[in-house]
C-alpha cells in the first residue's frame, strides 16, 4: 500500500498512447519526444466556480514513485504487462477566459452612471477599477498631510459569496504600463505587515458587517500637485492579480448611502 497526497489521475485515449509507443525516435530522444508530445491542456467542463491548483514545481513530486508523470501501460505477447514512465516538468501556462456577456459588469462597462455607483475588481486578468479625480487644484494652496481613498464592498458582492480580496493595490498608468503609485514604491519590500499598517488596502469589517478599504495615496497626490506626474487617476487591482482569483464589487462615488470618498487632512499655508 502506497499513500499519495491528493492528486489528479486521468486515463488518456489509447490511440494517443499508440502514437507515442510507435514512434521509435521519440523513445530514444527527449528532443524528439518533446516535438511529438507538446503537453496537455487541463480544463473544467462545468460551472462550479472553483479552482484547482497543480504543483509541478516541487521536484519531490516528479520521481518514479510520485505523481507528476505520464505512464504508458502496454502488454507484450498478450501475457506480460509492462509500463513506461515519462516524467513531467514544471513548464505550465494558465489560461483564464472571462465571460462578461449578460452580466452586470457588461452593463457597467457600457454605462458610466452604473459604474459610478458600483464598480468591479477581479484578479486573473479580470476587471480593474479606474478612479478619476475631477479637480484637485484647490489643494495646491494647502500643505497636504494625508490623503486616504475609502470605499466599501457592495452588499451584492457579499450575497454572491465573494470573500473580499485580502489586499487591494493602487496603480497608475505610465508609458502604457501599470506601475505602483509613489506611496507603494516607497514601502515595497518592507513586508506585508508594513504595507497594511502604512498603506492600508486590506478590508476592515465595520459594525454593520460591511467591508471597507482605506488606501493611503498621500504621496501620489503630492506628486501630482508638484507636477511630477500629469495624471492623478489611479487603478484599483487585487494584489498578485496574475494568480489571485479574488473579486469584489465596490460602491462608487455616486452611490446613495456608501459612496467612495477621498479623505484629505491638510494645513493652511
Amino acid at each position: 500500500l502506497v499513500k499519495l497526497s491528493p492528486h489528479f489521475r486521468a486515463r488518456l485515449d489509447d490511440e494517443f498512447g499508440k502514437s507515442i509507443f510507435e514512434n521509435a525516435a521519440a523513445a530514444e530522444s527527449d528532443t524528439e519526444f518533446s516535438t511529438l508530445f507538446r503537453g496537455l491542456c487541463i480544463k473544467t467542463n462545468n460551472n462550479s466556480n472553483s479552482f484547482i491548483g497543480f504543483n509541478f514545481n516541487d521536484a519531490s513530486l516528479s520521481g518514479a514513485r510520485f505523481t507528476n508523470k505520464l505512464v504508458l501501460y502496454y502488454t507484450v505477447s498478450d501475457t506480460v504487462k509492462r509500463e513506461y514512465t515519462y516524467f513531467l516538468n514544471s513548464k505550465t501556462i494558465n489560461t483564464i477566459l472571462h465571460d462578461k456577456q449578460s452580466s452586470k459588469l457588461s452593463m457597467a462597462l457600457k454605462d458610466t452612471l452604473i459604474s459610478s455607483m458600483e464598480s468591479y475588481i477581479e484578479g486573473l486578468g479580470g476587471s480593474s477599477t479606474k478612479v478619476l479625480f475631477d479637480d484637485l487644484s484647490l489643494l495646491k494652496t494647502k500643505i497636504i498631510n494625508q490623503v486616504i481613498l475609502e470605499f466599501s464592498v457592495a452588499d451584492l458582492s457579499t450575497s454572491l459569496g465573494y470573500s473580499p480580496p485580502t489586499q487591494i493595490l493602487a496603480l497608475r498608468e505610465k508609458d502604457g504600463k501599470m506601475v505602483f503609485i509613489e506611496d507603494f514604491n516607497r514601502i515595497i519590500g518592507s513586508g506585508l505587515t508594513a504595507v497594511k499598517n502604512i498603506l492600508g488596502g486590506n478590508p476592515e469589517i465595520q459594525s454593520d458587517g460591511t467591508s471597507v478599504y482605506k488606501i493611503n495615496i498621500t504621496n501620489h497626490i503630492k506628486s501630482y500637485l508638484s507636477g511630477d506626474i500629469s495624471d492623478p487617476s489611479i487603478i484599483l487591482s487585487t494584489s498578485n492579480s496574475s494568480e489571485n482569483p479574488k473579486k469584489a464589487i465596490i460602491y462608487g462615488p455616486h452611490h446613495a448611502t456608501k459612496p467612495m470618498k477621498l479623505r484629505i487632512i491638510y494645513t493652511e499655508k
